[in-house]
């Protein structure tokens, strides 16, 4: 391929990524004879609330004698639920003069969204009225002053970096031009150089306004008491489902939370092995299988050697294992079957630092397991370590537990709750409203109608499918179903 070549590929090239920077940055005309904006090119938003309603107000740009149509999100204050069935009328009044005002009456258009068209009037500062009534009551809206003004000049909003690019490019052009006509070796070779300079140039700007936010994402809690808060429009949150709680303390006993894992109790645990080498002989030929209850001195078989040996149960329980069938031979100290008795089990927790001294002035404590929503199980402490358990900043905690049925299964994981005497005023929540990760828990507050912001919170009684917390404020509304959306948006923090 020779330079003449090349530079007509260049030239090209160049002229090419001119107009495409000149496509992706002319925007589009609000032509003055366009009618009705479209619903979803939202150029206001307002926000208001009372306590019944929650409203969010959407609309594009007003401009005079359009008709526009305007959105209206409706919820429940308390539970953020969308409001069906409402009466929705909206009015755009003057400010400054007796004008007729603009009225317009709503239809719903989706649970909780309700639309309204406006013949607009001339250009001035209005007053935006809403008028709500539904099921909750009636509330009147005065929203924030709105403008209806002519559409800005297309003309006048072309980017200042626009035109430079659109010059290099046409200077690039023009010296290539130069080159090719004079036929000059030097000339086609700067001419090259420019060209490669000029796409560059013109590439920049598209590439500097993609579009696409490189957001870091935010720890689960802000450190050093800094305040997060996310943005979330209430469409989202319709779709999201998600909901509210409005905080109201309840009286609780003072408790310390802890995490255990059901263990056996100390001597709760058998094997049941061969005295000396021979032939088990297992009674009716069968093998013990798991869950088999036993009472202790139970006969299992016999050990076939040159007399025969009863193999009994040496405690009351379950089969757990099983280890031989049936005719086999074993030897001395081989294990056969394994038993455990379940009707009491110790629970295991571990005990933070902080409620060490606690926990070591209280007996009682509540179980509870996700196995048996509901259900409490009533335990006392037997034992407090003297050294720290493999969790770091823990020490390990032993709690006997009655469990007659033996709901409780060995190893699964438990709540514990610490008896402390007393009560205490608390915020009871369900489970999903409160996150936790790594030691943390955090509750999403949902500050104003598009706003939401984080609360850390400590978990003091853990109640099956609920949990009491301390840290939250009578009124304040909590969210309780949709928490995790939330809390995966970008975060905006503001230092203390």
């Amino acid at each position: 391929m020779n330079r003449r070549t090349l530079l007509c590929m260049g030239v090209a090239l160049a002229a090419a990524l001119g107009a495409s920077m000149a496509a992706a940055h002319e925007g589009h005309d609000h032509a003055a004879s366009e009618r009705a904006a479209p619903v979803n090119a939202v150029a206001i938003t307002r926000v208001a609330q009372s306590p019944r309603h929650e409203l969010v107000l959407r609309a594009p740009a007003l401009h005079p004698g359009e008709r526009t149509r305007l959105e209206l999100y409706v919820s429940d204050w308390s539970t953020n639920a969308p409001v069906t069935g409402a009466d929705v009328a909206i009015e755009l009044r003057a400010r400054e003069t007796s004008g007729e005002p603009a009225r317009g009456a709503t239809q719903s258009t989706a649970d909780g969204v309700y639309t309204a068209e406006l013949a607009l009037p001339p250009t001035g500062d209005y007053n935006l009225l809403v008028r709500v009534r539904s099921s909750l009551g009636s509330d009147e809206f005065a929203l924030a002053a709105v403008r209806v003004e002519p559409p800005a000049d297309p003309a006048g909003t072309r980017s200042p970096l626009l035109l430079l690019g659109g010059g290099a490019v046409g200077l690039v052009v023009l010296i290539a031009a130069l080159a090719w006509w004079t036929g000059r070796r030097r000339a086609r070779a700067a001419a090259a150089v420019l060209l490669l300079v000029g796409g560059a140039m013109a590439a920049a700007p598209a590439l500097a306004h993609e579009g696409n936010d490189h957001v870091e994402p935010a720890p689960a809690a802000a450190p050093g008491g800094a305040v997060e808060r996310v943005s979330m429009p209430k469409p989202s949150q319709f779709l999201l489902g998600v909901r509210t709680q409005v905080i109201a303390l309840s009286t609780v006993p003072r408790q310390v939370a802890l995490l255990g894992r059901v263990a056996p109790r100390g001597g709760a645990e058998a094997d049941v092995v061969a005295p000396q080498a021979g032939r088990v002989d297992l009674l009716g030929r069968r093998v013990p299988v798991l869950g088999d209850r036993v009472a202790r001195g139970q006969l299992l078989g016999h050990l076939v050697v040159v007399d025969s040996l009863a193999i009994r149960a040496p405690i009351a329980g379950q089969v757990t294992a099983t280890h031989v069938v049936h005719g086999q031979r074993v030897e001395a100290g081989q294990r056969l079957v394994s038993l455990l008795d379940a009707s009491t089990v110790w629970v295991h927790a571990d005990v933070y630092e902080r409620d060490l001294a606690a926990v070591e002035r209280a007996s009682r404590a509540v179980v509870t397991s996700d196995a048996w929503p509901g259900e409490r199980f009533m335990g006392r402490r037997v034992a407090l370590g003297a050294t720290a358990s493999e969790l770091p900043g823990t020490v390990e905690g032993w709690f006997e537990v009655p469990n007659p049925r033996g709901r409780l299964r060995v190893g699964l994981p438990v709540s514990v709750a610490v008896e402390l005497g007393g009560a205490e005023p608390l915020a009871v929540l369900p489970r999903e409203a409160v996150l936790e990760d790594a030691g943390r828990a955090t509750v999403w507050l949902h500050e104003a109608p598009e706003t939401f912001v984080a609360r850390a919170v400590q978990i003091v009684v853990r109640l099956g499918d609920r949990l009491a917390v301390r840290g939250l404020r009578p009124g304040e509304r909590a969210v309780i179903a949709g928490a995790p959306a939330v809390a995966a948006l970008p975060r905006l923090r503001e230092e203390p």
